[in-house]
């Protein structure tokens, strides 16, 4: 709910690394970061039930690449299950 594990193929040619981009569809919060030549990354500190798109760019010593692009909506945070009541009176709520 918090966090999204993305993964990608790597980019043909000789890639230094990637620049990921990852903005609330609200256009709020955006964030970006750089890394090495890997083809997946963890995504953190995400806000529930909200639809991220995210755009990934191939960093080449000539420059970057188009964006690869997706789009994920979180989940929610868990809350708490199995409520019960028992011996309810008149007076029990108020």
């Amino acid at each position: 709910h918090n966090s999204a594990h993305i993964s990608w193929d790597p980019a043909s040619g000789e890639v230094k690394g990637y620049r990921i981009k990852w903005v609330m569809t609200d256009g709020q919060v955006t964030k970006e970061v750089e890394v090495g030549p890997v083809t997946s990354y963890d995504l953190k500190e995400l806000a529930s039930l909200m639809e991220y798109f995210v755009a990934i760019f191939a960093v080449h010593s000539e420059g970057q690449s188009a964006p690869l692009t997706d789009g994920f909506t979180t989940t929610p945070v868990p809350g708490p299950l199995n409520l019960h009541s028992s011996n309810v009176k008149a007076d029990s709520f108020k």
